[in-house]
C-alpha cells in the first residue's frame, strides 16, 4: 500500500492553528503506526525529524542534542513542538471565534447545517464547550425569522440530533420559500418571434421551357399566356 506523502509542518502560517497542527500529529502517528515504528525508538524521531523544516527543524535538532530531552521519544518532542507553534492565547482566540459564529456573514446566508458543523468543530478542539453552550450558541447563531419559527419546536433539553432536525426541516422550508418568491418575481421575457424563410418572387408572366439543354447564353422566353 502506497501512503500520501505527510506534510512539512515548519511551524508557520497554518501550522500556528491547534486544529491543523493536531490534524498533522494524528496523520504523523498513523505513518508511524503503520510503519510498526515505536514512538520511543530513535528511528522514529529521526523519521519525524525528516517532516520538520526551518524553526521546527531547529526545535528537533536541540532536542536531540540537548542532555535533559535527547533520551525522550516522539511523544514529548509533539508537546515541546505543540508549545513552539500554537500560540499561548490561542484557546481564547477560538473561544472568540465560537461566540462570532453567525448564520448570515458578509451578506452571505449559509445553511444551518453548515452553521452546526462549525459550532461541533469548534467544540472539538476547545473541549470546555459544553452541549449546552453550543445550544445557545446556535440559537444566537441563527437569522431572526429562522430562530422565530423553530422557537416554540425546540427546547435546550432535546436530544442534540433532534434538534438539528428541527433546524434543517424549518431552514430548508425556508429557503425553499424564499428562491420560489425571487423566481415568481422576475418579469418574464418576450420571446422574438420567428423570421419566416425567404420567397422569391416571380413574374406570373416569366417561365422557362422545360426538357432544353443547358446553354448559358439562352435566355428565357415570355409566356405566351
Amino acid at each position: 500500500m502506497k501512503l500520501p506523502k505527510l506534510a512539512t509542518n515548519d511551524g508557520r502560517g497554518i501550522y500556528k492553528t491547534a486544529a491543523v497542527f493536531d490534524a498533522w500529529v494524528r496523520d504523523l502517528r498513523d505513518y508511524l503506526e503503520l510503519a510498526e515504528m515505536d514512538l520511543e525508538s530513535s528511528y522514529a524521531m529521526i523519521w519525524v525529524g525528516m517532516h520538520l523544516k526551518d524553526g521546527t527543524k531547529m526545535l528537533h535538532t536541540q532536542f536531540k542534542a540537548n542532555e535533559d530531552t535527547k533520551h525522550l521519544g516522539v511523544e514529548e518532542f509533539l508537546k515541546a513542538l505543540r508549545q513552539y507553534c500554537i500560540p499561548f492565547t490561542s484557546k481564547e482566540t477560538l473561544w472568540n471565534e465560537f461566540q462570532a459564529i453567525r448564520q448570515t456573514f458578509n451578506g452571505r446566508t449559509l445553511p444551518i447545517q453548515d452553521i452546526v458543523n462549525k459550532i461541533k468543530q469548534y467544540q472539538m478542539q476547545l473541549p470546555r464547550i459544553s452541549n449546552w453552550q453550543c445550544y445557545h450558541q446556535l440559537l444566537e447563531a441563527m437569522d431572526a425569522p429562522l430562530l422565530q419559527v423553530v422557537r416554540p419546536f425546540i427546547n435546550e433539553d432535546m436530544d442534540w440530533e433532534k434538534l438539528v432536525e428541527q433546524y434543517e426541516i424549518h431552514d430548508s422550508g425556508r429557503r425553499i420559500n424564499r428562491h420560489s418568491s425571487h423566481s415568481s418575481s422576475r418579469p418574464h421575457q418576450r420571446s422574438r418571434p420567428q423570421s419566416k424563410p425567404y420567397t422569391p418572387i416571380r413574374p406570373s408572366n416569366f417561365s422557362f421551357k422545360p426538357n432544353h439543354r443547358f446553354d448559358r447564353n439562352r435566355k428565357p422566353t415570355p409566356s405566351t399566356s
